[in-house]
């Protein structure tokens, strides 16, 4: 029988703190090409590699008190004060590790996105509904388990 990874045994880690209360998150990575056109032909040459991106999604249920600046998850920088205070809180804002684990088999790390970042995160309020927000990462690095 095959080992389905399934949402109900994923576990999404930021920096080594779980974050209990994701309803959905995606990923992708993506390798640049840039088509090599020359004189006298009209196909593309060559596709040569020109560059690396690695993006991450997650939805979140918005706790009170567990925002993305607070002390508790401290993945996003604060605004701050004023208008200096708040770019130095930007450059300041370090990198960190996201993983998404199974929480059947707590040794299994199914992706590992290093020298992440939060690029933005917005907020959804519905009349009947709980708040929910999603938040959009860039990283360096996308490591699958093979890895």
């Amino acid at each position: 029988m095959a080992d389905v990874f399934t949402g109900p045994r994923a576990r999404l880690i930021l920096d080594g703190r779980v974050v209990g209360w994701c309803t959905d998150c995606s990923g992708s990575e993506e390798v640049m090409y840039e088509p090599i056109e020359v004189l006298d032909n009209v196909e593309v040459k060559e596709h040569v590699p020109v560059g690396y991106r690695v993006s991450f999604r997650a939805g979140m249920v918005y706790v009170l008190n567990n925002s993305l600046k607070g002390s508790n998850m401290n993945v996003f920088p604060k605004t701050g004060p004023d208008a200096d205070v708040h770019l130095l809180n930007i450059l300041n804002k370090g990198e960190f590790v996201i993983q998404l684990m199974d929480a059947v088999n707590s040794s299994t790390v199914m992706m590992t996105l290093e020298g992440a970042r939060v690029a933005s995160h917005s907020f959804n309020i519905g009349a009947r509904a709980s708040v929910s927000q999603d938040v959009v990462f860039v990283a360096r690095r996308m490591k699958d388990e093979s890895e």
